[in-house]
């Protein structure tokens, strides 16, 4: 979608556009994107293939893989330290359960305004109170740790993953805890927007070597 404008996959509904997931082959990018190179074709659909056997194996081979497409995507390089992308205004001030939500204090933390969410915890900026500093927050939703004390356990886990981390294009984690029965961990708050807002600022799609260059960020930080 990236590069091209488009969805991989479509169906009116979840459901179809699941089994054209497991079933369908992915079109080759080149034939919606002219100026996609047979490289990339190769990368984009190996990245795709059913069987993960024939995918690439490891960070290494995907990275070695994409200097070697690079060659052929453009005269611009690809610059070697982590790409930073143009903010947006994430929309909406939705709070997650029970009382935290935007104003609040979290611990040192008081939640500024909500940029995302996911199957596993919502992320608010929020400032230090004392460091006064923006940081990322993210928090457990609590009716995941009230059924499960696994996913207590997963996002500990992670949390201590990642702070053993020091990458330029990794998110630093600075503290996990729980206040008031609120799991959280609090990240390094990175202000760039996400590839999502620059494709919607370019009409939909990137060019290709702005789209090597992402990837490439993302294979160095795997």
């Amino acid at each position: 979608q990236i590069i091209t404008g488009q969805v991989p996959f479509k169906g009116g509904r979840a459901v179809e556009c699941l089994q054209s997931v497991i079933k369908d082959e992915l079109m080759a990018p080149s034939v919606v994107n002219q100026n996609v190179t047979a490289a990339m074709d190769h990368l984009v659909l190996r990245l795709r293939k059913k069987d993960p056997k024939e995918r690439f194996g490891t960070p290494t081979e995907l990275v070695s893989a994409l200097h070697a497409a690079r060659s052929q995507v453009s005269g611009t390089p690809i610059l070697e330290k982590t790409l930073e992308m143009p903010r947006s205004s994430p929309t909406g001030t939705q709070a997650t359960a029970r009382e935290f939500g935007v104003g609040v204090m979290l611990g040192n933390y008081k939640l500024v305004e909500r940029l995302g969410a996911g199957a596993f915890g919502v992320v608010f900026r929020a400032r230090h109170r004392v460091l006064d500093i923006d940081m990322a927050v993210k928090l457990l939703p609590p009716g995941l740790a009230e059924r499960d004390k696994v996913y207590v356990d997963m996002f500990l886990r992670e949390a201590r993953m990642v702070a053993r981390i020091r990458h330029p294009n990794v998110v630093g984690v600075y503290e996990a805890g729980n206040h008031e029965g609120q799991y959280y961990l609090a990240m390094e708050y990175a202000s760039g927007g996400t590839v999502e807002d620059r494709m919607r600022d370019a009409g939909g799609r990137l060019p290709p070597e702005q789209v090597m260059r992402i990837l490439l960020e993302c294979a160095r930080g795997l």
